[in-house]
């Protein structure tokens, strides 16, 4: 995973802490389930929703600084946020 570390710590809390104050997370998923929206949808919903941002060290500032991350990078440790952080499974 290539946002590991205090990267994926600092990511882990301001998302899992934004949906937690902000959201009633598993009638939020039910919903998504409800209208055939995906897994990946709903987690990156919860990513921009809490406006945490990723720099790339080159010109683009972030809460963190990951080079070359791509949506695969963010997405892949969002699931692993939304999973173990706030306990909703995918579908």
């Amino acid at each position: 995973m290539k946002i590991n570390g205090e990267n994926y710590e600092t990511m882990a809390r301001h998302v899992a802490g934004f949906a937690e104050n902000h959201s009633n997370v598993a009638a939020t998923a039910e919903e998504y389930k409800i209208r055939d929206l995906s897994f990946r949808r709903y987690c990156f919903d919860l990513f921009y929703a809490s406006k945490f941002r990723v720099g790339d060290g080159i010109g683009l500032e972030g809460h963190i600084t990951v080079p070359n991350c791509t949506d695969e990078n963010i997405a892949t440790a969002l699931r692993k946020i939304v999973k173990d952080e706030l306990n909703v499974k995918a579908w």
